[in-house]
């Protein structure tokens, strides 16, 4: 995809989720391809616009906790991140890998086996 076409995302995602909260998956796609630009700055600052409106997103404290992990010395508050968006449903959304949960401590829910 072209810059471009990405560059008007961000408010129509957030538009989208304050109309359709329970699919804040959609966030997915747009922070992925930030994170493969190394754009993790641009994908923090879209995050904390999202956690402003929606505290409890379990996408966005999980992409949140991506961030986190990939900024150095950030490890204990990616894991705090990380663990609260389980909490809130984000495996259920996301479908995090296995290694996730062991590095959380964690156990993998069955049923996303």
């Amino acid at each position: 995809m072209a810059p471009r076409m990405l560059s008007d995302w961000e408010p129509k995602l957030l538009r989208f989720i304050s109309r359709s909260p329970r699919r804040s998956d959609v966030i997915q796609p747009y922070l992925l391809w930030r994170f493969s630009r190394k754009e993790d700055r641009k994908a923090a600052e879209f995050l904390d616009r999202l956690l402003s409106l929606r505290p409890d997103d379990p996408a966005g404290l999980w992409f949140k906790g991506l961030v986190q992990l990939r900024t150095p010395n950030q490890a204990p508050a990616a894991r705090k991140t990380l663990n609260r968006a389980l909490d809130l449903g984000a495996g259920r959304l996301l479908d995090p890998k296995a290694r996730f949960y062991r590095w959380l401590g964690r156990k993998r829910p069955h049923h996303l086996d």
